[in-house]
């Protein structure tokens, strides 16, 4: 379709639908679709909101190159594109990706030290309370007295549950399982 003008662009957009149905898809009045469709010179509004509303390529209908549609662009740039092109694009893409696995493995890493340090800090306290109670955010019940301004509430707790997720926590599988942080890439 190279070698057409605008307006025979447009023509090929709008096809068999008549002025009326562009008009509603484009909110312009179906006068104003007429005269661009005969020739006047359209607007810029009318044009983005007719590649907008029929998914068209805005550089084909704007200079003819390329396919018509816009789920055909990316296809056709592939296919126009030359292989030393394709390289440095897959290449730059898989250096983003590493940098974001290494970022993320830090995250993880981090994530898992603060979690390990909760859970010996939790398995600390529980630990020193007497046995046979635990702190209930809020519960405003003091130890030995149903009244009292403290949060300790007498509840069975089990010792060894704190320990079982402190343990279940720091083991994580693959070759970073040591707790190492990543070493960055030179």
């Amino acid at each position: 379709m190279e070698g057409q003008s605008l307006h025979q662009r447009i023509k090929a957009v709008v096809g068999q639908r008549s002025f009326r149905e562009v008009a509603e898809l484009t909110e312009t009045h179906p006068e104003t679709v007429r005269r661009y469709v005969q020739g006047q010179s359209p607007s810029v509004e009318f044009l983005t909101a007719l590649c907008q509303k029929m998914k068209i390529n805005s550089t084909w209908l704007l200079t003819g190159h390329g396919p018509m549609h816009e789920v055909d662009v990316r296809s056709f740039a592939l296919r126009e594109a030359n292989p030393g092109e394709l390289l440095a694009a897959v290449a730059h893409t898989l250096e983003i990706l590493t940098d974001r696995v290494i970022r993320l493995e830090a995250f993880v890493q981090t994530l898992e030290a603060r979690v390990r340090a909760q859970a010996s800090a939790s398995a600390a306290a529980i630990e020193s309370r007497p046995h046979g109670t635990t702190t209930v955010p809020g519960s405003g019940l003091a130890s030995g007295s149903p009244h009292g301004n403290s949060t300790a509430v007498s509840t069975p707790v089990n010792p060894s549950w704190s320990s079982a997720i402190a343990e279940v926590v720091t083991k994580r599988s693959g070759p970073d399982a040591g707790g190492t942080a990543a070493t960055p890439r030179s």
